[in-house]
């Protein structure tokens, strides 16, 4: 196997991050973000490709929620709705998905994740603070782009691998 030699590339992107919070009296707290991110190709994805214009990942968050603090801040309660949606994410194709590019891999794959956080926190003394907190998690493979299918062993609407649908802590 040999990899062509690629020419010198830099990539420059603005990722925003913005966030608010609005305080609707002294007890509860909406707060909410977006942000958008990259993941360059990591060294094995770039060794073993023949793609010069192989690109970042790309994703996209948004959240939403509340917190709610009561009996003069001994419990805090917080709830989350969050959403991210990832693009170009790199695949190696073979096989009926050759097709889809000139390449043996390119940035095609699609997913998302989406669910809700809820955490306690209590001070039952003034000197120790114990919080537990849920996450909810629903994910999804998506189509590839340009084709109705996902890369094998996936398939379309498939949870994402290593990703719990329940999880917490304490």
């Amino acid at each position: 196997y040999s990899r062509p030699d690629f020419p010198a590339n830099n990539l420059a992107r603005v990722n925003p991050k913005l966030s608010a919070a609005y305080v609707l009296d002294a007890a509860t707290r909406i707060h909410s973000s977006f942000g958008t991110g990259i993941r360059p190709p990591s060294g094995f994805e770039l060794a073993f490709t023949d793609n010069p214009r192989l690109a970042p990942e790309r994703t996209r968050s948004f959240d939403a929620g509340v917190e709610r603090r009561l009996l003069h801040d001994l419990v805090v309660l917080d709830g989350t709705y969050f959403y991210n949606r990832y693009y170009d994410l790199i695949v190696t194709l073979g096989g009926s998905l050759a097709t889809l590019s000139h390449y043996t891999s390119a940035n095609l794959a699609n997913s998302r994740a989406e669910g809700g956080e809820f955490s306690a926190g209590v001070r039952p003394v003034r000197w120790m603070f114990v919080r537990g907190s849920y996450t909810l998690l629903e994910t999804r493979i998506l189509s590839l782009d340009g084709s109705s299918q996902a890369q094998l062993p996936f398939s379309v609407g498939q949870p994402l691998t290593r990703r719990p649908e329940h999880s917490g802590n304490l």
